[in-house]
Parts: structure tokens; C-alpha cells; sequence
């Protein structure tokens, strides 16, 4: 009798072990199970933030590839000559052409006779600005279009990721524009063309 209740004893400790060794495979499991779980966000992050930047490069690529002329008056007072203007530049070009635009569309101020006439409705500020800026992107709309859509794109990239902190992202673009580059881009999104 005294060595079946060793052996009882010696079964009990057995399963005692047995059960204390579960819970630490299972702890363990649960660790390995985390470590997965981290590893496999920061795999998505970083192939995020791989599509991203590629997105960036390419759009700092889109704007090099830019180009237009800015006139100026010669020299010797009669005539003008075209200076070529590329990348970033150009959209000081493009604004200060979509301001000329805008200036040319403004209707003059009526004197007192005139006045006294039923006049003709004067278009608002945002008609004029659309129809100048639709007059720029008629004669810039290849290149226009091109950068536009994929700025569209970065930023509907970043919308419809999982990642938790878009903002961040979202600030690094903004960081990449010049003033120049966002009176331009309010311009194209008071537009039909940035509609939506």
C-alpha cells in the first residue's frame, strides 16, 4: 500500500509538472503570438511608408519635369523675351499668370452716368478666379493635370491606409509645397477640375 501511494504521490507531481509546463508553453505562445502581431505591423508600416515615399519621389520627379517660359521685356525696351522656367518655379509663373488672367477678367469700376443705368450683373469674385484659372489650365493642362492628379493620388493613398496617424503623412506633403504651389492648388480645387 505504501507504494501505491507513492505511486498516487508520484502521478500527482507528474500532472502538477505537466500542468505547470502547459502554462508556460501557453505563456510563451502568447508572447510568440505578440511578437507576430508587432512584427507583422511594423512589416505593413514600413511597406506603407516604402509606397508612400516612392508616391513623394515621384511627385518631386512630376514637379522637376516641369516647365514653362516667364516673359519679360527686353532690354532695349521694345519687344520681350521668353526666359525658360522649370520645376518648382513654375508656379510662380502660373500664378502670377492666373493673376494677369484674373486682373484682365475684373470689370472696370462704373462711372456716375453709367451708374444711373440698370447695369448688367457683375460676375463674383470666385466666377472670375474660376474662369482664370480655367484659361491657365487651358494652356498648361498637360502638365497641370498631371501633377495635380498625382497629388490627389498621395493624399487618397494616405486616406485609405489603415495607419493609425495620417496626419503625419498628410503634413509631410503639405511640407513639400511651396506658396506658390497651395495658391495654385486652391485655385484647382475651387475649380471643376479639383472637384471633390
Amino acid at each position: 500500500s505504501l507504494w501505491a501511494l507513492a505511486g498516487v504521490f508520484l502521478f500527482g507531481l507528474a500532472y502538477l509538472g505537466q500542468q505547470q509546463e502547459l502554462r508556460l508553453q501557453r505563456a510563451q505562445l502568447a508572447a510568440q503570438e505578440q511578437q507576430l502581431k508587432e512584427q507583422l505591423e511594423t512589416m505593413k508600416k514600413q511597406s506603407f511608408e516604402d509606397s508612400f515615399f516612392q508616391l513623394l519621389n515621384l511627385q518631386s520627379e512630376i514637379q522637376a519635369q516641369l516647365e514653362t517660359s516667364r516673359i519679360e521685356p527686353a532690354n532695349n525696351h521694345f519687344g520681350v523675351n521668353q526666359i525658360p522656367v522649370h520645376g518648382k518655379d513654375c508656379f510662380q509663373v502660373f500664378r502670377d499668370t492666373l493673376k494677369t488672367h484674373y486682373t484682365g477678367r475684373k470689370p472696370a469700376p462704373l462711372i456716375a452716368e453709367q451708374a444711373a443705368t440698370e447695369p448688367d450683373p457683375l460676375p463674383t469674385e470666385r466666377t472670375l478666379a474660376i474662369e482664370s484659372y480655367k484659361q491657365l489650365y487651358a494652356n498648361h493642362q498637360q502638365q497641370l493635370a498631371h501633377y495635380f492628379r498625382n497629388l490627389y493620388h498621395i493624399f487618397k493613398f494616405v486616406a485609405e491606409s489603415d495607419m493609425p496617424v495620417k496626419r503625419r503623412y498628410t503634413s509631410l506633403v503639405r511640407a513639400q509645397l511651396s506658396a506658390y504651389e497651395l495658391a495654385v492648388l486652391f485655385y484647382n480645387c475651387v475649380s471643376p477640375y479639383g472637384k471633390g
